[in-house]
């Protein structure tokens, strides 16, 4: 793979989880294949990206040195996308992967490595992509996210980057925590993703209203899978993401294993 980044976890690319939020693990992720690729504009790179799948694998608190690799991969399905790595740049230890879903073609014989493949989140579309709001209401979803987009959140081409879709979506996941775990989580306790996939079948822009649907689709005692549907003001589909997760002991910085009785009452409230 190629080193074409290299930057480093700022203060305010950290959340209450005292590590770098998922937003800027895309950001890094976008910058880093925007370098990997620079004979096309990002405009033009942006058009053709049609989904992430991201794994995050470390964490990265402040100050953690980042690299970015690049390297253009062939799943096993024959479909080719763009992998980017962030690594921590002494270690070298991989923190996350993405691998990015492509509109033209490609072409590459290299495999994808086992630790950036799909594995708990499906490698497909959502099959609540073509669901609108009130169905996602009748099923048990949330309304958790609502809003407009602003011009700093966007390219110059005034399309929201793809930094713009996760944090809109982080921004909004206390309103789906509140409910599922009955209230506020205590201050040891927070949570951490371990895989997204995001599919974006179109572009929001400047000023475009949205509202994020998301609900509880599955939960163990170690992880939760959760979905959500992004709609544009016209209520389109503009991008669907699927999700798994845990919860963090901030003390340990390990996963917390919740109780039967926690998992039982988590079920209960299961979309449909």
């Amino acid at each position: 793979m190629d080193l074409v980044y290299r930057s480093s976890v700022n203060l305010w690319e950290c959340d209450e989880n005292d590590h770098m939020n998922v937003r800027f693990f895309v950001q890094k992720h976008w910058e880093t294949l925007c370098s990997g690729y620079p004979e096309v504009s990002a405009d033009q790179l942006f058009s053709t990206v049609s989904s992430l799948h991201l794994r995050y694998l470390r964490e990265a608190p402040l100050s953690t040195p980042v690299s970015g690799y690049v390297l253009t991969v062939c799943l096993p399905s024959s479909e080719v996308r763009y992998l980017t790595e962030l690594r921590h740049s002494f270690t070298d230890e991989v923190l996350s992967t993405c691998l990015h879903g492509v509109s033209s073609p490609l072409e590459s014989d290299v495999g994808v490595p086992v630790y950036a493949a799909p594995k708990g989140v499906a490698d497909a579309d959502s099959v609540f992509i073509h669901a609108d709001p009130s169905e996602l209401k009748a099923r048990g979803f949330s309304l958790i996210g609502k809003g407009r987009i602003t011009e700093a959140e966007c390219a110059g081409t005034g399309t929201l980057l793809p930094q713009g879709y996760m944090g809109r979506l982080s921004d909004s996941m206390p309103h789906l925590w509140g409910p599922i775990y009955d209230g506020i989580l205590g201050e040891d306790e927070g949570g951490a993703v371990l895989e997204y996939r995001l599919d974006m079948p179109s572009r929001m822009t400047v000023g475009d209203g949205y509202e994020i649907w998301s609900g509880l689709t599955d939960v163990t005692p170690k992880v939760h899978t959760f979905s959500h549907v992004m709609f544009d003001h016209q209520g389109r589909a503009i991008m669907t993401a699927g999700a798994v997760g845990v919860r963090l002991d901030l003390r340990s910085r390990k996963v917390r294993v919740l109780s039967e009785e926690r998992v039982a009452k988590m079920r209960a409230k299961l979309v449909k």
